[in-house]
């Protein structure tokens, strides 16, 4: 029996019984997945006869920074979509567990074992799981989430033509990737605390010599998000100065932490006696 080691605690055993292969895999389904790829497939097909099965590749810009870890190879899942004539690649949320990218990928992005990630201005390769034609038929929407457009993602994929795939990284994240012409759209809700106004002041200020167009897609209440039948019985932001409550946050520069930092200042509360404040998500979904 021999052993191989996809991570750590997470081995890969074959072995081969009268000759005949079995195979122990990881029990998260996108370790599965991963180890299917790169071991049991090249295996049978080898078994087979048959020659090894190649996908098709093409350089991509990551539509923002993609950090990793030394000492470990990652295969990371990715969405991609072509802005004015270059190839975006924008990484889908990691986890072993997140069964979701499987389905959502376009592509994957393998980083070497000696890197440390990589730089946003920096090309890598990417292996295809789907047709050129139909990663060039993609409007790329980068930015704040919010669940309306994964309604618009469905109904265009009922539709059949065109799809829409959205990257969340903030609201000023959506901002400059418009900037950096990584994205097609960009979805923002930023409160400009000084006027109490969303969004202008800060197009004015960091796409002065960019021509764009703005839409109100939503409006939308924000407040907290509490457990079923509201068991703390929680009024508001003001339930969260008796310091018995635990907040998940959302990251900086979304505007959901811009807003509500600017009603903790009205409040008085500082953001340092909150527990949990510091601890961060990137979507509505991944809070709740």
């Amino acid at each position: 029996v021999h052993g191989i080691t996809m991570m750590p605690g997470k081995p890969l055993l074959i072995s081969r019984i009268a000759e005949k292969p079995v195979f122990g895999i990881p029990g998260y389904q996108v370790s599965a997945i991963l180890a299917f790829e790169q071991f049991v497939g090249p295996l049978i097909r080898s078994m087979l006869g048959l020659g090894e099965m190649k996908r098709q590749t093409t350089s991509a810009l990551p539509s923002r920074k993609i950090p990793s870890k030394l000492g470990l190879e990652e295969f990371l899942r990715v969405r991609l979509g072509v802005v004015d004539g270059q190839m975006v690649a924008a990484p889908l949320p990691r986890g072993a567990g997140n069964i979701t990218t499987i389905t959502e990928a376009d592509g994957v992005v393998r980083i070497p074992a000696d890197s440390e990630g990589v730089n946003e201005d920096q090309s890598v390769e990417v292996e295809l799981l789907r047709s050129l034609s139909t990663i060039e038929d993609t409007v790329v929407v980068v930015g704040s989430h919010d669940n309306s457009l994964d309604l618009l993602a469905d109904l265009l994929a009922k539709d059949g033509r065109t799809r829409l795939s959205s990257s969340n990284v903030g609201s000023m994240g959506g901002l400059m990737a418009l900037k950096k012409g990584v994205s097609h759209l960009a979805g923002s809700h930023l409160l400009d605390t000084s006027t109490g106004g969303y969004n202008r002041a800060y197009i004015n200020r960091f796409l002065p010599d960019m021509a764009v167009k703005q839409v109100n897609l939503v409006f939308r209440d924000q407040g907290l998000i509490v457990p079923k039948g509201n068991p703390r019985n929680i009024q508001g932001l003001e339930d969260l100065r008796a310091g018995k409550l635990r907040l998940l946050n959302r990251q900086r520069g979304s505007g959901t932490r811009i807003l509500l930092d600017y009603r903790l200042d009205q409040l008085g509360i500082r953001p340092s006696t909150i527990d949990g404040y510091t601890n961060e998500e990137f979507t509505h979904m991944a809070v709740a």
